[in-house]
């Protein structure tokens, strides 16, 4: 998908609610409406990996059609060389190749990422660098913020999420160059790596995070040397990148399941599963493959 400028977007200067409500597909009243509601979301809970809650707030049908058009008008906005996710065409996979050649890695992720990125944030992204009107700004503001903040189940909360934050990022971009190491932000994962990375980088860096209302999750920060370190679910090593040991182990026990399931459903599920669990691994094959093949034509 091509992209553009983000002063090229349709969603840049605009300065009544009319016009915003013909780019998303609607009419003014019904945004209105929208924005007014108190029922706009069905709220349940999912367990994360590590067993506690998490909240997730999904938008009734009327709701997520504009904001997954909100999503698709942000996401063609040229994106940085850092930002991985949500970039069509980026991936994991493509987050652990942009440190393939460093020694030194130090991954961290943000705590309770969403209920952190403020609707005063989202509002200000709209009116101060997209140039809405201050009425405009308010409105997609309520249309995209729940309770205060964006939430988790929206299509439009992971690009808002970094746009409403896009300051900080650049602000922990500048102190990443000066170090002489690169970094990317994966939704609420970021990684930096380079031949060395400073722990007066990394204590910066945190710094920076804490002046923008976020906080780092202390158990998962994680720092790895000697140029091998798993990020975003693929492990970087010797130059190459390849998939971490507990993905061919729970491929070769789901083999061994489907060989003892009688159950038709049972085994289509299994079936599914050592399917998906192929792909990822291919997936990685394929990238180290292209990589090769560009080393070699250059």
């Amino acid at each position: 998908m091509k992209t553009h400028d983000l002063r090229d977007s349709p969603l840049y200067k605009v300065r009544s609610r009319k016009r915003l409500a013909n780019i998303l597909f609607t009419i003014e009243s019904s945004l209105i409406l929208l924005a007014r509601s108190e029922s706009n979301y069905h709220s349940f809970q999912k367990k994360k990996k590590d067993g506690s809650p998490r909240t997730i707030d999904a938008p009734n049908p009327g709701l997520k059609r504009i904001q997954s058009r909100i999503a698709d008008l942000l996401q063609r906005i040229t994106p940085p060389d850092f930002l991985m996710s949500p970039v069509r065409g980026r991936s994991y996979v493509h987050n652990a190749n942009h440190h393939l050649c460093s020694n030194s890695f130090h991954c961290i992720d943000l705590e309770n990422y969403f209920p952190r990125c403020m609707e005063t944030n989202v509002k200000l992204f709209f009116r101060d660098t997209m140039k809405c009107s201050p009425d405009v700004a308010y409105l997609l503001g309520r249309l995209t913020c729940k309770d205060g903040h964006l939430p988790q189940g929206s299509p439009c909360s992971l690009i808002l999420a970094y746009f409403s934050n896009s300051g900080m990022w650049e602000e922990v971009g500048r102190l990443v160059a000066e170090s002489d190491c690169t970094f990317s932000v994966y939704a609420d994962d970021l990684t930096i790596s380079g031949e060395r990375v400073p722990k007066s980088l990394v204590w910066e860096i945190t710094k920076v995070i804490f002046r923008n209302n976020h906080r780092v999750q202390r158990k998962k920060v994680r720092r790895r040397t000697n140029g091998i370190a798993e990020i975003t679910g693929v492990v970087v090593r010797n130059g190459r990148l390849v998939p971490p040991n507990r993905q061919h182990q729970a491929l070769d026990m789901a083999r061994k399941d489907l060989n003892c399931a009688d159950n038709s459903e049972i085994r289509k599920k299994i079936e599914r599963s050592i399917q998906g669990r192929l792909a990822q691994i291919q997936q990685i094959e394929n990238h180290n493959a292209n990589s090769q093949t560009d080393d070699t034509s250059h």
